[in-house]
């Protein structure tokens, strides 16, 4: 370790709380929000792992996948499956992330993380495997929320 921090980022395929889906108790009994599933991720942030989306907010509505068959999307009925993830020695330079938005027939939207650099004042970034297609989205910016889950306003870049 020797004080290294470590970043784990994609498609976990699991949405970990209910506020990570727009239809919990219907999909109780489905892949993806299985409670085995949701212990998996549990079990990574109770060993030092943080999800850096839910620094800045504890709220529901924000997905980063929509099942296309069935037109989900349109109807933001979606699952935040995507995740950047973060070992505690790199907690404190978390300054941003966000959802960004994608093109039209895409079934995830990339996620954002940026990072302070540890040799001064600039910024590192770090987009997902996904890159948008159609320009900047809105990364959530400022101190982490406390635990009231009241965090920062989110500043359009748009």
């Amino acid at each position: 370790k020797g004080g290294k921090g470590v970043i784990v980022c994609g498609d976990v395929n699991t949405a970990h709380t209910e506020i990570d889906l727009a239809r919990p108790k219907e999909n109780e009994k489905t892949s993806g929000f299985m409670p085995e599933e949701r212990a998996w991720v549990a079990k990574f942030i109770e060993a030092g792992y943080c999800d850096t989306f839910r620094l800045f907010s504890q709220e529901s509505g924000h997905y980063t996948w929509w099942d296309m068959k069935t037109g989900a999307r349109a109807r933001n009925v979606g699952w935040r499956i995507d995740y950047f993830f973060v070992s505690a020695e790199l907690r404190g330079r978390v300054k941003a992330v966000g959802i960004l938005p994608a093109g039209p027939g895409a079934e995830h939207r990339p996620t954002t993380l940026v990072l302070q650099c540890a040799w001064g004042g600039g910024a590192a970034r770090g987009e997902g495997r996904r890159r948008a297609r159609d320009g900047p989205g809105w990364p959530l910016r400022g101190r982490p929320s406390s635990a009231s889950g009241r965090g920062p306003p989110r500043t359009p870049s748009r």
